[in-house]
C-alpha cells in the first residue's frame, strides 16, 4: 500500500518535471534556431517523453498491474494537453504585428533638444480656443498605430490637437546612447513641442506612462499647463528621480 502511494506521488511529481524540462527546451531551441515553428516541435515532446518515462520508471517499483501500461501515456496525454493550450495562445494567439508606417498627415519637428519628432496636427472646427492639446502616449516607447479617437472628439470641440511620438519610439529619431532615455530628457522633448507649436499653455491628455511624464512635466513646468487630464497613471516616483531619470 506504502509502495502504491508513493508511487502515486512521485506520478503527481512528475508533471511539474515534465512542465520544467518543456520550458527549458522551449527556450534552448528558440534560442538556437530564431524561430519559433522550430521551438514548438523541439519543445512539444519533451514533457510528454519525461512525464511518460518518469511514470513507467515509477510504477516499476509497483507490484504488476493492468493499469501499468496506460497510466504513463494517460498522464504524459494530460500534460502534453495542459500546456499546449496556453503555449499555443502565447505564440500563436496574439494580434499580428502592424508596423507604424508613415502617413500623409505625418510631419516631423527638428528640436533643440536634438529630438526629431514625428506628430500628427489635427485642427480645431468651429470656433477656436486658446490652449491646443498634446497628447502623451504611454509605454514608454508604445505610440498608438492607429489615430487616437480623441483627436476628432477634441478637435469638434474646438481645440488644436497633436499627437506625438516621444524620442526613441515610432517614427521620431533614436539616442545613440540608451543612458539618454531619461525622464529629464523627455520633459525637455515635451517642453521643446510646447515651444514648437508656439503656445504659452496646454492641455496635456495621457495614459499609463504618459501620465507620469504629464506629473514631471507639471513639476518642472506648473504654469505652462492650462490643464492636464491622466488616465490609469503608473508609479509617480519621487522629486529626485523625476528629474534626473534614474
Amino acid at each position: 500500500m506504502r509502495a502504491k502511494v508513493a508511487a502515486g506521488l512521485l506520478i503527481v511529481l512528475a508533471v511539474p518535471a515534465g512542465l520544467g524540462v518543456g520550458l527549458g527546451a522551449l527556450w534552448a531551441a528558440a534560442a538556437a534556431s530564431g524561430n519559433r515553428y522550430v521551438a514548438l516541435a523541439v519543445a512539444a515532446p519533451a514533457p510528454a517523453g519525461v512525464v511518460w518515462w518518469l511514470c513507467r520508471l515509477t510504477l516499476r517499483r509497483v507490484a504488476r498491474s493492468r493499469v501499468r501500461r496506460w497510466v504513463p501515456i494517460a498522464v504524459a496525454g494530460v500534460e502534453l494537453a495542459v500546456v499546449a493550450v496556453p503555449l499555443a495562445g502565447l505564440l500563436f494567439g496574439g494580434p499580428p504585428y502592424r508596423p507604424i508606417v508613415d502617413g500623409p498627415g505625418t510631419r516631423y519637428w527638428d528640436l533643440p533638444t536634438g529630438s526629431r519628432i514625428a506628430y500628427a496636427r489635427t485642427p480645431a472646427q468651429g470656433e477656436r480656443r486658446d490652449t491646443p492639446v498634446i497628447l502623451v502616449h504611454g509605454g514608454p516607447g508604445a505610440p498608438d498605430a492607429e489615430p487616437s479617437p480623441l483627436a476628432p472628439a477634441l478637435a469638434t470641440a474646438g481645440f488644436e490637437v497633436y499627437a506625438y511620438h516621444q524620442v526613441g519610439a515610432g517614427l521620431s529619431s533614436r539616442l545613440s546612447d540608451v543612458r539618454g532615455y531619461t525622464i529629464a530628457r523627455h520633459v525637455a522633448d515635451l517642453d521643446a513641442v510646447r515651444a514648437a507649436i508656439g503656445a504659452d499653455r496646454v492641455v496635456l491628455a495621457g495614459e499609463s506612462w504618459g501620465g507620469q511624464l504629464i506629473a514631471a512635466y507639471l513639476a518642472a513646468h506648473p504654469d505652462r499647463v492650462a490643464r492636464a487630464v491622466v488616465a490609469s497613471p503608473g508609479t509617480m516616483w519621487s522629486p529626485p528621480s523625476r528629474t534626473t531619470g534614474k
